[in-house]
């Protein structure tokens, strides 16, 4: 192209700073007070262009600050001038496409704008969906392949749509997207154990292939699910989980689901016991996977009893290294809100509450007027022997 002085900069949307120049772009440079250096010119297929003096310079790729510094550097070294000031404008870009094709709703080109990612692509299509299909919920987006150059990258939408960056790339020029959808009929998942009611089996896998989405499809878990020991098996491979985020909706291990995963929740295996005169009996119970667990809530969920029971002398009884050590609690205290004295429990500790020792036992109120109510007729019954 031919170069042309006093670049005029076209009527365009304001780009961006890291706006990376292609070729078929016109740029124009200019050198405050050296009119000679003053020109437009337009990338050429090798990602070049012609600037007087220096020869040819590199452009595609670039941004308009990094040509400006190429060329200032350039005068320089040149010794054409000693301080230039160099403006980079972009007078006209070259229309950059990709194409979107696949399961989204509206397949065909579209123009590439700036910093636009795979997430952005697929919006600007109408998103991922089966089309032509009467009942879009038995179809379940699986993945996408995105085609550059030579190359095929496979891309997992599940992450693309939890703008995950090693997903939802930047795309290129050029670039084209293909969705592949599968009859969810066919993608299922099986879990295992403390699930549910205690039943499991296998269920369409989640849309969002969430772990949580999962058990929350199989209605939760149980109280003796060992959450902290589940696992996934998933062909030969076998993956250890720690679920206990799993009741505050929140997981350290964002493992997403694949088709034919199994899932095991193992019942607890570490246990307490709590026996005495209790509302729900006591007994032996599962300690909690996912939480510590104190006397007075153990006792608190199998219901303290208010009357009968000696709560000032609750013996705690544990076992360490084969040696047992027992110790007295005041409940009754705890009862009154002062938890100071509230051990926590440990497995395999055992708590008992004792009954009130009916011949220690002081006379009640109620009791002590009752045997007023009697005396009198005592009395009269005994004078008239």
């Amino acid at each position: 192209m031919a170069l042309a002085r006093e670049p005029v900069l076209l009527q365009q949307e304001k780009l961006a700073d890291d706006y990376r120049v292609s070729p078929g772009d016109v740029i124009g440079i200019t050198v405050l007070r050296h009119p000679e250096f003053t020109l437009s010119a337009q990338v050429l297929p090798d990602g070049t262009f012609a600037f007087p003096i220096l020869g040819r310079l590199k452009a595609a790729g670039k941004t308009r600050e990094q040509i400006s510094a190429d060329i200032t550097k350039g005068l320089k070294d040149k010794r054409q001038l000693v301080k230039p000031d160099v403006t980079v404008n972009i007078l006209q870009q070259t229309a950059r496409e990709i194409t979107v094709l696949g399961a989204v709703r509206g397949a065909g080109k579209l123009v590439l704008k700036d910093n636009w990612t795979v997430l952005d692509a697929l919006g600007a299509a109408g998103g991922v969906g089966a089309v032509g299909a009467a009942n879009t919920d038995r179809f379940e987006f699986y993945r996408a392949e995105l085609f550059r150059d030579t190359q095929v990258i496979s891309l997992d939408l599940a992450k693309v749509y939890a703008n995950d960056p090693s997903a939802n790339i930047l795309l290129k020029n050029e670039d084209k997207i293909y969705v592949v959808i599968k009859p969810r009929t066919e993608v299922y998942v099986t879990v295992i154990g403390e699930v549910g009611q205690g039943r499991g089996g296998s269920i369409d896998l989640p849309k969002d292939r969430s772990i949580i989405t999962l058990l929350n499809d199989m209605g939760g878990v149980t109280d003796n699910a060992a959450l902290s020991k589940a696992t996934l098996l998933r062909k030969s491979e076998v993956i250890k989980l720690d679920l206990r985020g799993y009741k505050k909706g929140s997981l350290t291990n964002n493992v997403l689901l694949e088709a034919g995963d199994i899932l095991t929740i193992p019942r607890i295996e570490e246990h307490y016991k709590v026996n005495g005169p209790l509302g729900k009996g006591g007994g032996e119970l599962p300690y909690p996977d996912d939480r510590t667990l104190t006397l007075f809530e153990a006792l608190t969920q199998q219901g303290i009893p208010t009357s009968g029971a000696d709560l000032k002398k609750v013996k705690l009884t544990r076992t360490e290294n084969g040696v047992t050590t027992t110790q007295d609690y005041n409940v009754e205290k705890m009862l009154k809100g002062d938890r100071s004295q509230d051990p926590t429990l440990r497995p395999n500790d055992e708590v008992f509450v004792p009954a009130v020792d009916s011949s220690k036992r002081r006379m009640g109120t109620q009791e002590y007027l009752s045997l007023l109510g009697i005396l009198p007729s005592l009395y009269f019954l005994l004078r008239g022997r």
